[in-house]
């Protein structure tokens, strides 16, 4: 039941003398095999019901040129078996390799969220009312992550939708204004002095203003605790700068 290797993996009745014969699995296997299609089958099935406007089901985000590596790999163009070793995000903050990424989208419903190469934005904008939509939402997943708070590890899953520029004061419900919260840091926003104020800046990101008895300079702050690439960068940045004794 269940076997990987089979052309149409028999999931009912019995199976026949030739498909026990080539089954060379074992126990542990085969348990583990029935087990991942049960979960597979749940997560396809629609009965899961929804959290906060999706539907219960797993949400992952890959650059194109990390998909298109690996593909190039697979196709032998390099070695084999594949050795490109790139990583999706999920919306929880765990990381998935780009082929079980590949394999896992193959029989799921795929949604495309495009971004602008310089200022990460999403190329489109939603409908103007209060509530985001279920595809907005996603674009949040794929452009935020988790909660955009400074330092704050929130995955995406557990956030609010929360305008960055305020609803009551004229914000529109466009993907440009909308960004991911954990319920917690949203109550801290508000337009009075003691709250917190969001804004965006050149790269789409979401900042965050500190009320002026906790930052008299008003500096504004944005979390990169969901985006690894921003380290990345900022070493590399640092590593090839160049310093007072060395010519640029």
């Amino acid at each position: 039941m269940c076997h990987p290797d089979d052309v149409r993996p028999l999931v009912d009745g019995i199976p026949d003398r030739e498909a026990a014969a080539r089954d060379g699995r074992t126990p542990g296997q085969r348990r583990h095999d029935a087990l991942s299609t049960l979960c597979r089958d749940a997560l396809a099935s629609g009965r899961l019901g929804s959290h906060r406007g999706l539907p219960v089901t797993v949400i992952a985000t890959a650059t194109v040129g990390e998909l298109q590596a690996y593909a190039a790999d697979a196709s032998g163009a390099t070695t084999d078996p594949p050795t490109a070793t790139g990583y999706a995000t999920t919306a929880g903050g765990s990381l998935l390799l780009i082929r079980d990424l590949i394999r896992m989208a193959g029989n799921t419903l795929h949604y495309l969220c495009v971004f602008d190469d310089t200022s990460s934005r999403p190329l489109y904008f939603g409908r103007a009312k209060r509530l985001a939509t279920p595809d907005q939402r996603l674009a949040l997943h794929a452009g935020d992550r988790g909660c955009t708070y400074p330092g704050c590890p929130a995955p995406g899953y557990i956030c609010e939708t929360h305008h960055v520029t305020e609803w009551a004061h004229g914000g529109t419900t466009d993907i440009d204004n909308l960004t991911f919260v954990c319920p917690s840091h949203h109550r801290m926003i508000g337009t009075t002095d003691h709250r917190w104020r969001t804004t965006r800046n050149g790269r789409g990101r979401t900042q965050w203003t500190a009320p002026h008895h906790i930052d008299p300079h008003g500096t504004p702050r944005t979390n990169s605790y969901h985006h690894g690439a921003d380290h990345i960068d900022e070493q590399i940045g640092t590593a090839v700068a160049p310093s007072a004794d060395r010519p640029p």
